[in-house]
């Protein structure tokens, strides 16, 4: 009996894993950079993940880069950026990783002082990344 529940389990997740468009909303992320430096500092960003190298991005103020993925239910889903400006690279850190923090709209605003993620829940703005 646990052999064959086991089986069907399994035959379950390789059928949502290879028919994605029928998969629920709750499967895709979005992520949001702005640039809210002010007084007319560039940003530059350089997002990836271990499959997906989403390029550099020069952003003026008040621009944002943003992308959309969906995760897995088997793996690990991960992307990271770094950002830069004045020609000095500022911190290089995760903006998803399934395994430390979870959000289906991830907005971050960098700013002077270090880069914010909206709390959607209590419509905040909160540190995520001091600057070093």
């Amino acid at each position: 009996m646990m052999k064959h529940l086991a089986t069907a389990m399994l035959i379950l997740i390789i059928q949502l894993e290879t028919s994605s468009a029928e998969l629920p909303d709750i499967f895709t992320r979005i992520v949001n950079i702005k640039n809210d430096l002010d007084g007319g500092i560039h940003l530059t960003t350089h997002c990836q993940s271990a499959d997906d190298d989403l390029g550099v991005r020069d952003l003026s103020n008040g621009q944002f880069t943003e992308w959309k993925f969906r995760v897995t239910l088997i793996g690990k889903t991960l992307y990271w950026c770094s950002m830069k400006w004045n020609d000095i690279v500022r911190a290089s850190f995760d903006v998803y990783d399934d395994d430390k923090f979870w959000c289906l709209y991830c907005y971050y605003s960098v700013r002077q002082d270090g880069v914010y993620l909206h709390n959607l829940e209590k419509d905040t703005w909160e540190m995520f990344h001091p600057w070093k």
